[in-house]
Parts: structure tokens; C-alpha cells; sequence
């Protein structure tokens, strides 16, 4: 199915803000930050010379590479990888946020290591919400789920994802996102942690391994 794809307006270029640490971020942070969003504009010319109608989004990933070096993002759906490329571009270029990936596809063995990890710890506390979900209802493993950083940027994801289809489902992790595209830009109700069968109270201060 071709995917038709909604145009971003992006803002004129403009220089990287200077190294000011703000809530949730490092001195280290921001350095990393400006020094990637300093890339992205010096490569524009680049990436407009290679491509004019997607120059933002390849200056934008290139700098995104050189920050976040070990991401995995081979194996998602070809709708997932392009609403997040759209997402991270968008971020990137109207409000200066690194959109990091720390999860995405997962193969069954991962999964199912995740899942045998959640139930020893489930034993051992002996109660509270899963963390892992089995294989068959793992949205990382169809390829339709990511887990984000930092938290500012899954904040704006958050207020943003309706645009490219991505939404927040689990009340305990801040981080995860499901590609959504039935949602026709309303937001699903979360659940309130992997598994569960109702709706949870929205939470930034989830933590463990994700779903």
C-alpha cells in the first residue's frame, strides 16, 4: 500500500541554541545536543544538494546517527519507519529535540527472553504490573512499537504523535509509542501497563523493561 504523506512546514534554519542545561538534561546532554543540531543545519546544504523534497529529514537523520550510534531501527514496518522518520524530523527541526530510539523491532528470541526475565521477577515480588508481554500480542515484535528518549522529547511525541500517527499506550512508560494509523488522529485510551485490561492513570515516572 503506498503511504501518502502529509507535507511538515519547517522553519527557516537556525543557529543551535546555546548550552544551557534544562530540566532532565545533563551538562553532557546538551553538549551532545547542540553539537548534533549544530550537524544538522551544517549538512542541510548537503542533503539539499542529494534530495530537495526531503533535504530536512536527511540532515535530520544523519545528525540523529552520529548521536545515537548503536540505535536498531531495521525491521520495522515500512508505515512505522516512515512515521518516525517524519516524527524525528519534525522534532529536530521546529523544537530543537533529539528523538533517540532505545527499542524498537525485536525478534521472537528477545521477546520471549524479556517475558521469561518479567516472570522470575513477578515470582519474586510477588506482585505488580508485567513488563513484558508475550510474543503474540508484542507490539515490538510486529514492528509497530518503539520506546523513546529523552523524556522531553517523548513529552512532545506525546502532544505530537497524532500527527504521524504515533500514540503513548501504557499509563506506567512514558517511553513506549504504537504506530496507530486506525486512530485517525485520536489518541487511544491507555491501558494502564502491559497486559492490562483497563485504562491506567497517565505516569512519567514508569521504569523497567518495556513491553
Amino acid at each position: 500500500m503506498t503511504e501518502t504523506l502529509r507535507p511538515i512546514q519547517h522553519p527557516r534554519p537556525a543557529r543551535a541554541t546555546a548550552m544551557a542545561p534544562t530540566a532532565g538534561r545533563t551538562v553532557r546532554d546538551e553538549l551532545f545536543r547542540s553539537i548534533a543540531l549544530w550537524l544538522g543545519r551544517v549538512l542541510l546544504p548537503s542533503a539539499w544538494l542529494g534530495s530537495r523534497h526531503d533535504s530536512h529529514a536527511r540532515a535530520a537523520q544523519w545528525a540523529l546517527q552520529l548521536r545515537f550510534p548503536h540505535e536498531r531501527l531495521a525491521g520495522l514496518t515500512t508505515g512505522m519507519a516512515v512515521a518516525l522518520r517524519r516524527a524525528r524530523t519534525a522534532a529536530f527541526w521546529e523544537q530543537d529535540l533529539l528523538l533517540g530510539v532505545t527499542s524498537g523491532h525485536r525478534t521472537v528470541d528477545e521477546q520471549n527472553r524479556m517475558l521469561t526475565d518479567d516472570l522470575i521477577r513477578l515470582e519474586s515480588v510477588g506482585d505488580g504490573p508485567a513488563r513484558a508481554l508475550p510474543v503474540e500480542q508484542s507490539q515490538h515484535v510486529a514492528g509497530l512499537a518503539v520506546d523513546v528518549r529523552p523524556r522531553e522529547a517523548a513529552m512532545w511525541l506525546e502532544r505530537n504523535g497524532h500527527r504521524f500517527d504515533l500514540y503513548r499506550t501504557y499509563a506506567n512508560e512514558w517511553w513506549h509509542f504504537e504506530y496507530l494509523p486506525r486512530a485517525s488522529g485520536t489518541a487511544p485510551q491507555m491501558l494502564a501497563h502491559p497486559g492490562a485490561r483497563g485504562p491506567g492513570k497517565c505516569s512519567t515516572t514508569g521504569a523497567g523493561v518495556q513491553s
